[in-house]
């Protein structure tokens, strides 16, 4: 009978050991209820977060967007600056041709007005809208790019490029000469083929040279190595593009001085320069007497 006491007492203290540690358990378990004060504290803090958040985030935007402004500023002005210096050192090649041209008559010519001038591709497209006709006018902008490319490979006044192809083919692609001489700077098929190897350009048929862009790159290069062969002697290699340069040579045997060809394509590159400082700078006086001039440039040099 004790025994079954003593048993008794052992099984209650168990138990009542093992309910009171699931009821410690279960307290450390489960989370302790916030008082309504904290929570309300909380909400408070996380809505000034994002408020504070929201604020940083758009003024880092706004940051960001100016920054991209400002760089967009820069590279808007280092390409006008790149411009800038290409069109003076275009213009830096102008009047160096200009000066091979006119010699000592350059200071007092109209052409020095071309000094003040960076920018020679609008008057140039104002010319070729002018003198282009038909269906080669939707051609002008290629036109315009081939004339300022081509100038400056061969370090020619592109105005003095349009003077030949006006004194040439008056600006027509598709006129052929009595002697077979085809567009705008009016070339013959077998030279064209001769200078297109010489100098790489690539060649298919005489077809060829009625396209305006093609006819001047070739026209343009012919021009350079005439210019060689006469040692930059501007009268000479402009008479040699019309009579060729054997007949130039002849000429100069009988001590005469080719001068009419010479003297036409300068008259065209006066007039577009005066044409030029009218357009440009009204206010800038012409020369007194430009024929005077040009007559004047076209007499042989002494040696």
């Amino acid at each position: 009978m004790l025994l079954l006491n003593n048993m008794t007492m052992v099984i209650f203290t168990l138990l009542a050991y093992k309910s009171s540690s699931i009821i410690s358990v279960r307290s450390e378990v489960l989370p302790r209820q916030m008082p309504p004060i904290t929570l309300v504290s909380q909400a408070r803090k996380a809505k000034e977060l994002r408020i504070k958040m929201a604020k940083e985030t758009e003024l880092r935007e706004k940051a960001l967007q100016e920054k991209a402004k400002e760089l967009q500023a820069k590279k808007e002005l280092q390409k006008i600056e790149r411009k800038i210096a290409s069109d003076k050192r275009e213009t830096k090649l102008r009047v160096a041709h200009a000066h091979e041209l006119l010699g000592r008559h350059y200071k007092k010519s109209i052409v020095k007005v071309g000094e003040n001038v960076l920018d020679i591709r609008s008057f140039i497209h104002l010319k070729l809208e002018d003198e282009l006709q038909g269906p080669t006018i939707k051609k002008i902008k290629s036109i315009e790019r081939t004339l300022i490319t081509q100038s400056k490979l061969y370090r020619f006044d592109p105005i003095f490029l349009m003077a030949v192809i006006e004194t040439e083919s008056s600006f027509d692609p598709n006129i052929v000469g009595s002697f077979g001489e085809i567009g705008l700077m009016q070339i013959r098929a077998e030279t064209a083929q001769w200078i297109a190897k010489k100098y790489g350009i690539r060649w298919t048929n005489s077809r060829k040279l009625k396209d305006p862009s093609y006819n001047i790159t070739i026209g343009a290069a012919y021009l350079d190595f005439l210019r060689g062969r006469f040692e930059f002697q501007s009268r000479l290699y402009i008479a040699a593009y019309n009579m060729g340069q054997t007949n130039v040579h002849r000429a100069l045997d009988r001590e005469i001085w080719p001068k009419e060809y010479p003297f036409r394509v300068m008259q065209h590159y006066i007039q577009d320069y005066a044409l030029l400082s009218d357009t440009f700078h009204k206010t800038q006086p012409k020369a007194r007497n430009e024929r005077e001039l040009l007559v004047g440039n076209l007499r042989p040099v002494s040696p």
